[in-house]
């Protein structure tokens, strides 16, 4: 799942591949497509062009996703989803600019999702008691209530004392179960259909190897299945006015 083939397999290429209308409207697409997916909107002429021009000389699939997953934009947009998923509100101009600079300082939106889940704003909604807190995490991620056993070991940790809320969070997202989910849900979002085994595992890999969100996206981005995706999905779709 490298993101060093910017061109399909089969793919005619010349001496100079910018020269190549085929590999070019490819690019366009994949450009297209990973706007859509990421940012919800299509590129403008002027971001078409870095974006093909830079893939020529030389960037990867994976370099142009964590471009835009890292960006202010996508930033906000995630922010948006967490708050709607969560509290079922939009956030403040306020809380955009807070958890906005939290994502610049941690560069892996799983340290932010664990601040948030961990935050005030969240804790308001669950109780404050420490198994109102940690019943309603699993709730919220896994849409039921703590078993007997994960109650009692989240509970006691925070009675001892030893570790904050952000660490329980954080240590919810790291089980297998939110891991699975995830990584389900993001082959699904940018594939179009259900991951297969060896895919899966290998994001499963990642994240347990303690890679980032963020990194994970792009790896599935930088893949030929998404590039053969975003080519069909695009295929009768006019990208060449944005240029």
């Amino acid at each position: 799942m490298s993101g060093q083939v910017i061109y399909l397999q089969g793919l005619k290429s010349p001496k100079s591949r910018s020269e190549n209308p085929e590999l070019k409207a490819a690019l366009e697409k994949f450009v297209f497509g990973v706007y859509r997916d990421l940012l919800k909107r299509n590129p403008s002429a002027q971001e078409m062009r870095t974006h093909v021009a830079d893939m020529f000389a030389g960037q990867t699939r994976r370099d142009i996703a964590l471009i835009l997953l890292r960006s202010e934009e996508a930033q906000k947009g995630f922010n948006q989803e967490m708050f709607q998923q969560f509290l079922q509100v939009n956030p403040t101009v306020a809380e955009q600019k807070y958890w906005t600079h939290i994502a610049d300082s941690t560069k892996n939106r799983q340290d932010v999702l664990a601040g948030f889940l961990s935050s005030d704003r969240f804790v308001e909604t669950t109780g404050e008691s420490h198994g109102e807190y940690v019943n309603g995490l699993f709730s919220s991620l896994f849409q039921r209530e703590a078993t007997v056993i994960e109650l009692n070991h989240w509970v006691a940790l925070l009675n001892s004392q030893t570790v904050t809320r952000f660490t329980v969070a954080h240590g919810i997202l790291n089980e297998k179960e939110f891991r699975d989910q995830w990584a389900m849900k993001w082959h699904e979002r940018l594939l179009g259909r259900q991951a297969d085994e060896l895919a899966l595992d290998f994001s499963l890999e990642q994240l347990i190897n303690g890679e980032s969100h963020e990194e994970v996206i792009a790896e599935i981005i930088s893949s030929r299945d998404y590039f053969t995706h975003v080519i069909m999905k695009y295929c009768f779709h006019e990208t060449s006015p944005l240029i």
